[in-house]
């Protein structure tokens, strides 16, 4: 660890723990202003449709990530603890997006997108991460944000 860092002693989350916290933020941000035009234009069944796809969109990335951690763990592997994350998985997720469906009162498209909208935030991400890093954007002479410093130690996002 680099003892010049600012966060100097404290423990750095893995990589994917943060792109994942990130996500989520954003997903957040950008489903609760999806809400607020949603409410103010088609009414309040629709920014709820919206904000239950959202919700079920932002648990089915959290259950997949805790899946892919367990399922590519160094060591052995639990397959108890697989089996029961694909156990919920499936019926928090998928039971609750065929609830949401099924009941009629919401339009299916606002629950579509709801459920989506985690999927939209990876990909801006990973496009302006894309932008960031081709010589396109660069200016002669200018590094790239994305390029680090030396002596940085490249842990986190």
């Amino acid at each position: 660890m680099n003892c010049d860092s600012p966060h100097a002693g404290e423990a750095v989350p893995p990589g994917h723990v943060v792109f994942l916290r990130k996500t989520l933020v954003a997903t957040a941000w950008l489903g609760a202003l999806a809400c607020l035009a949603a409410w103010a234009h088609y009414g309040g069944r629709c920014a709820l449709g919206l904000l239950g796809g959202m919700f079920l969109g932002a648990a089915n990335l959290v259950l997949l990530a805790a899946l892919v951690r367990q399922w590519i763990r160094p060591g052995r592997r639990s397959v108890g603890r697989v089996a029961a994350l694909l156990a919920v998985k499936m019926l928090l997720v998928y039971g609750g997006l065929a609830a949401l469906l099924s009941s009629r009162l919401l339009p299916a498209a606002a629950v579509v997108i709801g459920i989506s909208l985690p999927l939209v935030v990876i990909s801006l991400k990973a496009g302006g991460r894309a932008l960031q890093e081709s010589r396109f954007l660069r200016i002669s002479g200018q590094r790239s944000p994305m390029e680090r410093p030396a002596g940085h130690s490249g842990r986190g996002l």
